[in-house]
């Protein structure tokens, strides 16, 4: 079985995100960081990270989870990401297309809860000055 891992930087009270971007400037280091932990490896996101992500992430396998109807679990788009509407084929795909034991959960806030129960560690980056956000996660 695959074990879940999520990648995430937050401020002290848990900010995560605002209007769909990282509230602070890029952290030194944090982005060499995310690639080294996550290259090779599946990600799983929501649709509004994918659609956040302002360049493709390559070499790696994206799984978004969406509530927009889809025809099949399993449909990619153009990038080669496959999109899921729930957690057991998130998990399905995920385990399938795993090239190790680890997947990474990158966001966002509703992915984070909704596998929060399975994620075994947390890779997090604390951001030392606390930031406006609309979105957040329990830490």
């Amino acid at each position: 079985m695959i074990e879940l891992h999520a990648i995430l930087a937050a401020t002290a009270n848990g900010c995560i995100g605002k209007d769909n971007a990282l509230p602070w400037p890029p952290l030194k280091g944090d982005l060499a960081r995310f690639k080294k932990l996550t290259m090779g490896k599946v990600v799983i996101m929501g649709r509004k990270t994918y659609e956040s992500l302002p360049v493709k992430l390559e070499g790696r396998t994206c799984i978004v989870m969406t509530r927009q109807a889809l025809e099949l679990p399993g449909v990619r788009d153009a990038n080669g990401a496959i999109f899921v509407n729930n957690v057991s084929d998130a998990m399905r795909f995920a385990q399938e297309e795993s090239v190790g034991d680890v997947a990474y959960v990158i966001g966002g806030a509703e992915i984070f809860k909704r596998l929060a129960l399975m994620i075994t560690q947390i890779e997090l980056t604390f951001v030392k000055r606390l930031y406006e956000g609309d979105t957040y996660v329990d830490l």
